[in-house]
């Protein structure tokens, strides 16, 4: 693998690393009712995850679909398509989630059911993560590497 994209990848698993945390923070917090401490992190979240998106969508998914041309590797170019409707899904639900919750009134005065909706947008970004470290960055190591 040459540097700059091991540079690459390495700088998306710690992105990865940074959601993984602020989400822990965030379940955390929740049992304070620290309510400030929760909407300014979900901000962060939002931030992070909108600026990891971009940095796949500009890089990976560009040399991932030009690997797949240039290889005729229609696997590839599957996987590609799947992880793409797949983010659309999660990215339209945390979408929502955000919106919903973009202020900490709106938190404080609905938390049982902001709780419950964190843990379903926690498991959702959790294996997406889970699924591109396995699946997407194996093959952009692989291929584009």
């Amino acid at each position: 693998m040459n540097s700059v994209n091991h540079g690459y990848l390495s700088k998306l698993k710690d992105d990865h690393k940074v959601v993984r945390q602020l989400l822990e923070e965030i379940k955390g917090l929740t049992g304070t009712k620290d309510f400030n401490g929760i909407a300014s992190r979900l901000a962060l979240l939002k931030r992070d995850i909108v600026a990891h998106t971009k940095k796949e969508d500009e890089k990976l998914y560009v040399e991932l679909s030009d690997a797949a041309e240039r290889e005729h590797m229609t696997l590839i170019k599957s996987t590609i398509n799947t992880f793409a409707n797949a983010m659309n899904s999660v990215a339209l639900r945390s979408i929502d989630f955000f919106d919903r919750y973009s202020n900490r009134d709106e938190i404080e005065r609905s938390l049982t059911q902001f709780i419950s909706n964190l843990a379903a947008i926690q498991r959702d970004i959790l294996m997406r993560l889970e699924s591109e470290e396995k699946a997407l960055y194996s093959m952009y190591a692989k291929y584009c590497c």
